[in-house]
């Protein structure tokens, strides 16, 4: 007798899946806390999936209704076999949980080689991430056109991946409502830059048009562009074959994406002014000196505040500079414990109000993802600069894992083992001409 043959098991898109649980009618899995840039989230059919805005292949969480999980496509497509199996199981018990999962295969993604073990992870968060961008009613129509716009020209996808076909789709409509308001400043920008002119005209995105603008970028002639223009997905004849083949998974990296990302993603040198955390030493009585090591130069005076743990002011004053430091001696009250407050290098020392907490977490919030923005658009120095400012502001509410979070980001801005957002796609997007407001 033949033996039988197993079916193989499909790869998990995400494999740092932690826990499931039960939270009221619904089935949550648990992955990860969100970072300093918060999450982006997008909802397929009845399945509702967030991963970390600022390293998009990182699950935070996927729910959908507990009726149906067990057999649920989309739940499968995101966890793989094995992880899913272990949900149903969990399902059958009736437990409340949380209940571990765990998965031998996660570690196990030899066939996608050098793309590494998260490739289809960070896949997939990245078109969640524009996604997000599309959908968000607070930026400017332009970018949220444009990422609409791009989602729906990513015409191939490939295993797994699949299961992001309808939130594709759901966007040519979205793209093409939006171009009807702002079209005008996209075509005047690709008169004015033929990198962008190519790329519209390529037709993966000219079909996706609005008819009128379609006419007017088909009326205009522009001089030849080279081939080499710096973004080595523009040329027409890459159209296709950039893409995730659908018969083969294991296709789906550039050929010249080494030397793409080694070309594009080499971390920039920086000057701009950059404290280190401030070094505290006191006297025993009442008064600190205080040290700050630092990169770059100041362009106007620093101060040091001294923050008590409800947030009050316990101390201002100016730093000096000193033999390539800070320093500053300050004033405190002589029963407080350096441990106990938080020390910040600031240039605005004054008006000092009690923060709103919720406002402070929303700029915070806010200044993550533009850091995140623009690194996926390749702008690494206003990267670098956001995310130095978003952990600041994290810093300042207390969050110290948030805080040091985001300045790993900013040391860490341009390079290759980081490259996510558009970078994964090969060639540059439309919304990258079109960057978050700072």
């Amino acid at each position: 007798m033949a033996p039988t043959k197993m079916a193989p098991m499909s790869d998990p898109i995400f494999i740092n899946v932690g826990a499931v649980s039960r939270s009221g009618d619904e089935v949550e899995i648990i992955g990860a806390m969100p970072g300093p840039a918060g999450l982006a989230i997008t909802t397929l059919d009845n399945v509702t999936v967030s991963v970390d805005y600022a390293n998009p292949g990182t699950l935070i969480k996927l729910t959908c209704p507990i009726e149906g999980a067990a057999s649920n496509p989309g739940v499968r497509a995101f966890l793989g076999d094995d992880v899913f199996e272990q949900v149903a199981r969990f399902l059958e018990s009736n437990q409340d949980g949380p209940h571990a999962l765990w998965s031998e295969r996660s570690q196990a993604r030899h066939r996608y080689g050098s793309l590494g073990p998260d490739f289809l992870a960070r896949y997939a968060g990245a078109i969640i991430v524009l996604a997000d961008r599309a959908t968000d009613d607070e930026r400017p129509d332009i970018e949220r056109a444009t990422a609409a716009l791009d989602l729906a020209a990513l015409e191939r996808l490939a295993g797994p991946l699949e299961v992001l076909r309808p939130l594709l789709d759901s966007q040519r409509q979205r793209a093409r409502g939006l171009l009807e308001t702002c079209g005008e400043d996209l075509v005047r920008r690709a008169l004015d830059d033929p990198a962008l002119f190519k790329l519209l005209r390529a037709r993966r995105y000219r079909d996706l048009l609005p008819s009128k603008l379609r006419r007017k970028l088909d009326d205009y002639q522009v001089p030849d562009v080279a081939a080499d223009i710096a973004f080595p997905g523009t040329q027409e004849e890459l159209r296709d074959d950039l893409w995730l083949r659908a018969s083969d998974p294991r296709t789906i990296w550039l050929s010249n994406s080494s030397a793409y990302l080694s070309a594009r993603h080499r971390p920039p040198k920086f000057d701009e002014f950059q404290p280190q955390q401030p070094v505290v030493r006191e006297d025993g009585g009442g008064v600190w000196f205080v040290s700050v090591d630092f990169t770059g130069r100041p362009i106007v005076e620093q101060w040091i505040r001294v923050l008590a743990a409800d947030h009050s002011v316990l101390a201002v004053a100016p730093l000096r500079e000193r033999s390539n430091q800070l320093v500053t001696e300050i004033v405190v009250p002589r029963d407080v414990d350096p441990k106990d407050t938080q020390v910040l290098v600031t240039a605005t020392p004054f008006p000092i109000t009690k923060p709103d907490t919720l406002k402070d977490v929303k700029q915070a919030l806010s200044t993550g993802r533009q850091a995140a923005d623009h690194e996926s658009n390749r702008n690494f120095p206003k990267a670098k600069t956001a995310w130095s400012e978003c952990g600041r502001c994290w810093q300042t509410l207390g969050d110290t894992d948030r805080a040091e979070a985001a300045a790993l980001l900013a040391d860490t801005v341009g390079d290759p083992d980081r490259a996510h957002g558009n970078a994964l796609f090969g060639r540059p997007l439309v919304v990258e001409w079109f960057p978050p407001a700072s």
